[in-house]
Parts: C-alpha cells; sequence; structure tokens
C-alpha cells in the first residue's frame, strides 16, 4: 500500500532529481543521472535511503524505517519522471521548438515554407524568448511566459506517451514474463537493494554480500582515477575504451568502421541479468547493422 510519507519523499526525490539532472547534463557536463543503461540518479538516492535514513531510523524506532514498499513507491516516481528534464525527452524537445525559428534564413526560406503550419500554441511565439534560449538572457530570469502554452501542451503528449507505454506493457507483460521468462535488471537490482532487513539490521542480505562489494570497489576506482584524470591531467588513466579500426583494413571487415570497443562494468554487471537469448541479440545485431 502507497503510504502518504512514500509518496511525500518520492516528490521531493523528483524534485531534486529534475532540478540537478539539467545541471549535470549541460552545465557541469557530468554524468548522465538518468537516460542511460543505469539510472544512477535514481538508484543513488534510493542506496542513500537504504543505507543512511534506514540505519538512523533503526537506531531511533526500528518501526518507522521505510519498508520495501515504500522504497519501491519512492524508486517508481523516480524513474518515471527522470525521463522527462533528460535525454530521453526534454533535452531534444525543447531546441526543436525554437530551431525552426531561430535558424530560419532567408537562404533556407523556411518561414515560407513552414512556419505558417506550426501552431502558435505548440512552440514559444516571443523572439526574445527564442534568441535568449540559444544566445542566453541578459537577466537571470526565465521569459516563462513565452512558455507556458507550449510546455502545457507537450507535458499533455508527453502524459500520452507514458499512457501508452503503460498499456503496451499491459498487453506484453504475460508473453514477456510467462512465456518468454525475459528479466527485468532495472527491477531486479533495485528490489534486491529494497528487500527488507534481517531483525534489527539495516542492511538486508544482498548489501551484506562481500562479493558485492569487491566488484563495486573495482569499478569505483577506475571511475575515480579516470574522473580525476579529466580533471588533473598528471593523474593516470585507466584506459577502458579502445578502437578495433587499425585491424580491420581489409575487406569486407572494413564496412563496420569504426568500431570502438567500451568496457563498461555497470554493463557487463547488467548483462548478467539478462537472459542468453537478450545478450546475444544486443551485440549480434548491432554488428549486423554495421554491416
Amino acid at each position: 500500500m502507497i503510504t502518504l510519507r512514500s509518496f511525500l519523499i518520492g516528490i521531493i526525490c523528483v524534485v531534486a532529481i529534475c532540478a540537478v539532472t539539467p545541471y549535470s547534463n549541460h552545465y557541469v557536463d557530468g554524468a548522465y543521472l538518468s537516460s542511460n543503461h543505469l539510472p544512477l540518479g535514481p538508484l543513488f538516492i534510493i542506496t542513500i535511503l537504504v543505507f543512511v535514513v534506514n540505519s538512523i531510523l533503526i537506531r531511533i524506532s526500528p518501526k518507522a524505517i521505510l519498508s520495501q514498499t515504500e522504497l519501491v513507491t519512492i524508486w517508481s516516481m523516480m524513474v518515471l519522471a527522470v525521463s522527462i528534464p533528460s535525454k530521453s525527452f526534454a533535452e531534444y524537445l525543447l531546441p526543436d521548438l525554437v530551431a525552426p525559428y531561430y535558424l530560419a534564413t532567408a537562404e533556407n526560406e523556411w518561414q515560407d515554407l513552414f512556419h505558417q503550419y506550426i501552431p502558435s500554441w505548440l512552440v514559444p511565439s516571443d523572439n526574445k524568448a527564442i534568441f535568449y534560449f540559444y544566445r542566453g538572457s541578459p537577466v537571470k530570469s526565465i521569459p516563462w511566459r513565452a512558455w507556458e502554452k507550449p510546455l502545457l501542451a507537450w507535458s499533455i503528449y508527453a502524459l500520452g506517451l507514458y499512457g501508452m507505454m503503460y498499456c503496451l506493457s499491459v498487453i506484453l507483460r504475460k508473453q514477456w514474463i510467462e512465456h518468454e521468462k525475459l528479466t527485468f535488471p532495472l527491477v531486479k537490482l533495485p528490489s534486491e537493494i529494497m528487500k527488507n532487513p534481517e531483525g534489527r539490521s539495516a542492511l538486508n542480505s544482498f548489501l551484506k554480500n562481500h562479493s558485492l562489494w569487491i566488484g563495486f570497489a573495482i569499478s569505483s576506482l577506475i571511475h575515480i582515477f579516470n574522473g580525476f584524470n579529466a580533471n588533473f591531467p598528471h593523474v593516470p588513466r585507466i584506459p577502458m575504451q579502445f578502437s578495433l579500426d587499425p585491424l580491420l583494413t581489409e575487406k569486407p571487415w572494413n564496412s563496420i568502421l569504426p568500431l570502438p570497443i567500451t568496457i563498461q562494468p555497470s554493463v557487463i554487471g547488467v548483462s548478467y541479468l539478462l537472459t542468453l537469448r537478450v545478450s546475444f541479440s544486443v551485440w549480434f545485431f548491432y554488428l549486423f547493422y554495421k554491416f
């Protein structure tokens, strides 16, 4: 059952992660908190709730800890919301709304070709707001009035997309789960983290597994070294990307170039949770497409 506490915490987490995501993606050019194979932002917050919040609550009042159901509620709210401010939606949508006007020139004749077919309520109509979007505003305030109608219209469209995906999941659920026995890594990993602990411990058996922390330490050290190298070049970098281009110079193999190979520990870990058929299809059809 969804509790009021979990709903309010979920709202706070959604607002926080939706505010931080554009800042991380565009301003500091940092790691993507969502829109990748593993939603790092929601996973980080859930981990903090389990390790920090529940560890404190279990010492104060064991009955007050966040239950698995509450954590699932918070997780679900975050993973549904983080796609909006990231590459999955807003990062492409917002520039596309103003580009037909900002990039229109006498040479491409966009104004005569299709401007009259774009509804005024679907895009910002204020020339200053369009200019400020690309060049920056001389003042700190955002011209929200010019964006009110377009954002409302596209929010309705986004809700429609969510509804469509929900309906598709209902239709495909039986085939995927009961017949094909597919696994869902984005559900499996957080569900293991969010399992109720045994006794008065704040951590469950999954989080007490030593193998988990060994793998976590190895991958973390790699990312820490490479992160420092990006800001301090004198720190050694651990190479995680290789190119097969020098080895594939003859036909027909050179037709698939460029062929970079990137080693991502998190992708390797997630792949272990996939069925063999799915993991095979991922790399096979990538090479098939390259040919």
